[in-house]
């Protein structure tokens, strides 16, 4: 799952808000779940599992039109309650299943287009270049499965040119080999 990881240094869980900082680009900003409030836990878990939540590429610009049981954005809501953390983001793995462990910081200097090596372990924690490798083929299995279904969604809505074009021809057909 998109945007939600883990604080390094202390295990506690996140949810990646922006990615970088503005100007800060070795900071992000998160949300410690644990701090959070019943309500503003529960819709800003309600955004990050919506198909529209997991298709954003920065969690905050959705939360931020998004409302919490409160009637409030939950991103002002979150900032308000003074729920939103700066951390490094060598301080912050995200976690899109449960064995991935993906360090921000590689993610955003592979973003970047700067080059990432992770140093190969022993069980020493830290991850290797076929772990990382492991989670970003995590990652894209989940998006293509999304991405199927989104395609199918669409389909249904709004079939394109081609499939009505040939249903059309079908039916065409139908009745004049009925009328025969």
């Amino acid at each position: 799952m998109k945007h939600v990881g883990k604080q390094i240094s202390t295990k506690d869980k996140l949810i990646l808000l922006f990615r970088e900082v503005p100007g800060e680009p070795d900071n992000c900003l998160v949300a410690r779940t644990a701090s959070l409030s019943q309500d503003d836990h529960d819709s800003l878990i309600t955004v990050l599992e919506s198909a529209e939540g997991q298709q954003a590429s920065t969690l905050a610009e959705i939360l931020h039109v998004k409302m919490n049981g409160a009637g409030r954005p939950i991103l002002e809501s979150l900032h308000i309650n003074k729920k939103i953390l700066k951390l490094p983001s060598s301080d912050v793995a995200l976690t899109p299943d449960t064995n991935t462990a993906i360090p921000l910081s590689e993610i955003n200097a592979a973003i970047r287009g700067e080059e990432v090596s992770a140093p190969e372990s022993d069980d020493s924690g830290v991850l290797t270049d076929s772990k990382i490798a492991e989670g970003l083929r995590s990652q894209a299995a989940i998006m293509q499965k999304e991405a199927k279904r989104l395609l199918a969604e669409a389909k249904e809505l709004s079939p394109t040119k081609k499939a009505t074009a040939k249903k059309t021809t079908k039916k065409k057909a139908s009745k004049a080999r009925a009328s025969a």
